[in-house]
C-alpha cells in the first residue's frame, strides 16, 4: 500500500483516480486526493471525493517553470503577445514563467513592467479557469 502526506478527512474535494506518478524514485499507479487545494494524499486506497477525474493512461506531473519565455509584448505583438504566450504555457503545464525583455520598448523597468501588467489584467481570471482544467497530460 502507498500512502504520502495523509490528513484526516472523510471526503476530500478531488481525487485524480489510478494516475501515474512519481512516487520517490518509481512511477507508480495510484490516487492523488487534494483538499483546499493541496495535496492532501497520495494513496492507492479509493476513498470519497466531491469530484474524481479518471486519470488511467495519464501521468500527473506538477506545474514547470519556463525560465525564459520570449512574449514580445509591447512593440513586437506580430510574433507573440502576453495572451497567446500565457496561454500556450498553460496548456503545456507551465505554471510559472520569466519573460524576457527583449520587447520595444524593452520592459526592463517598473513603469514599463506596470503598463505592461495593467494592459492585460483581463487575463488573469481566464487564465486561472483554464489552468485549473489543464494539469495532467496522456502518456
Amino acid at each position: 500500500m502507498i500512502a504520502y502526506w495523509i490528513m484526516a478527512s472523510s471526503n476530500y474535494s478531488l481525487c485524480l483516480l489510478n494516475g501515474q506518478a512519481m512516487v520517490g524514485n518509481q512511477l507508480v499507479s495510484t490516487n492523488i486526493y487534494v483538499e483546499k487545494g493541496e495535496i492532501a494524499l497520495i494513496s492507492d486506497k479509493k476513498l470519497e471525493a466531491t469530484e474524481i477525474i479518471d486519470c488511467t493512461n495519464l501521468i500527473v506531473l506538477p506545474g514547470v517553470i519556463d525560465s525564459q519565455v520570449h512574449f514580445r509584448e509591447p512593440g513586437l505583438e506580430g510574433k507573440e503577445t502576453l495572451s497567446s504566450g500565457m496561454l500556450a504555457a498553460v496548456a503545456g503545464g507551465v505554471t510559472s514563467i520569466f519573460e524576457m525583455p527583449n520587447t520595444n520598448p524593452p520592459t526592463a523597468n517598473l513603469i514599463e513592467f506596470d503598463k505592461k501588467i495593467k494592459k492585460n489584467l483581463f487575463l488573469l481570471p481566464n487564465l486561472l479557469s483554464f489552468f485549473k482544467k489543464v494539469f495532467f497530460f496522456e502518456i
